[in-house]
């Protein structure tokens, strides 16, 4: 009973929403957002992979510009529309990034359950916009699976605190920030392609 009505709710969303990005240059738009998510994402990934100090970064700045680069660009895109659902991602993001650079400030216990819930939160609803974009072609695929690494990443995160592991989280926000970008750049290749 419970199947069909979420059918039914995803179907009427999909339906709500179909004029979205249908702009014509609404998918090059997402292909350079992508592009910028993904280097943002490499700023929080070369410290540590390089062994380097970048001056004036700190943990959790690659999120928060990067919700903050998706809130303007969606926003823009979507003019006089508001798509509240991928503003609210970016929201997500940059209050990740926030929660990352307090935690690195004031080491508080009650920020690490924060960070997990704004994680999971932000990895769903991305989910949700998979399931009900109305993008032809690999689109919907391209975010779906972005969403699932916001997932794996969130339970990466969740596991490693109750294990008391070792784990940077700016590093696994930057790596889950990149692939977002890339799910995102690959919504508009797809709706590129489908304008030829």
């Amino acid at each position: 009973m419970r199947v069909p009505d979420l059918l039914s709710v995803l179907r009427a969303r999909r339906n709500r929403v179909a004029g979205r990005f249908h702009g014509g240059v609404d998918g090059l738009r997402l292909v350079v957002l992508g592009v910028l998510l993904m280097c943002l994402a490499s700023l929080g990934l070369a410290g540590p992979l390089f062994k380097m100090q970048i001056p004036d970064y700190g943990p959790g700045n690659s999120a928060i510009f990067g919700g903050l680069m998706l809130c303007i660009a969606i926003i823009r895109i979507g003019q006089p529309a508001l798509y509240l659902d991928w503003i609210a991602s970016g929201l997500l993001y940059i209050g990740l990034g926030l929660t990352l650079l307090w935690l690195s400030i004031a080491a508080s216990t009650l920020l690490v359950p924060l960070l997990c819930i704004l994680f999971l939160a932000s990895a769903l609803l991305r989910l949700w916009i998979a399931m009900t974009i109305d993008s032809p072609g690999d689109g919907t695929a391209w975010l779906a699976a972005g969403a699932l690494i916001g997932l794996f990443s969130a339970a990466w995160i969740l596991v490693m605190e109750l294990a008391e592991g070792g784990i940077d989280r700016d590093v696994v926000l930057s790596v889950d920030l990149m692939l977002y970008g890339l799910s995102i750049a690959g919504l508009g290749q797809s709706l590129q392609g489908q304008r030829k």
